[in-house]
């Protein structure tokens, strides 16, 4: 609980490293997704480019 001086304890501040640490480790789960998808799209684009040019 922050004191009406305005300074943080020190189980503030262990609270919001805590804090920061989960956000940190969605953040990393997302980015990972999104760059995984990523890549399975430019090989599902790659794919269907080169289908289309062997049908044609």
């Amino acid at each position: 609980m922050l004191l009406n001086t305005n300074l943080a304890t020190k189980a503030d501040i262990a609270q919001v490293e805590a804090t920061l640490k989960v956000d940190i480790a969605q953040a990393k789960q997302e980015m990972i997704k999104w760059m995984v998808g990523g890549v399975v799209l430019g090989v599902a684009v790659v794919q269907t480019t080169l289908i289309v040019g062997l049908l044609s």
